[in-house]
């Protein structure tokens, strides 16, 4: 296999590796801001914290995976690094449930506080709870 050791790959690879140094910085940031903020409701915060642990797990294993197949000597996944691929992908394609499992669970908390405020304000409508 001819290795792809042009200057583009390699500025492509510098630019890849900054982009996931601020991403990581980012996430570590929203978590200490809004993960941890005691303003939050404790649900919220849970959400929020491991929505963030999804997107730091995305972040890690892409530049991982990227990295395995520049070993093999190609920015793309040619049948060399397919094998070695395969861990960091597992974990990558487990931050991405994670990421999508806890937006969903974000906004079904957000509907559902839209909702009882909503019921809470209308003092006409009742809920008959028994």
């Amino acid at each position: 296999m001819q290795q792809d050791t042009s200057l583009f790959w390699i500025l492509f690879f510098i630019f890849h590796v900054i982009l996931c140094i601020f991403g990581l910085f980012s996430q570590n940031i929203f978590m200490k801001t809004a993960a941890f903020d005691r303003k939050l409701p404790f649900t919220a915060r849970v959400h929020l914290f491991f929505l963030s642990i999804g997107y730091q797990i995305i972040l890690i294993t892409f530049l991982a995976m990227t990295t395995v197949c520049l070993h093999y000597g190609s920015m793309f996944e040619v049948d060399e690094c397919k094998e070695a691929r395969m861990i960091p992908l597992k974990f990558h394609n487990f931050g991405e449930f994670t990421a999508v499992i806890f937006h969903f669970l974000i906004n079904l908390g957000e509907i559902q506080d839209s909702l009882v405020e909503k019921y809470i304000v209308n003092e006409t409508f009742q809920i008959d709870l028994y």
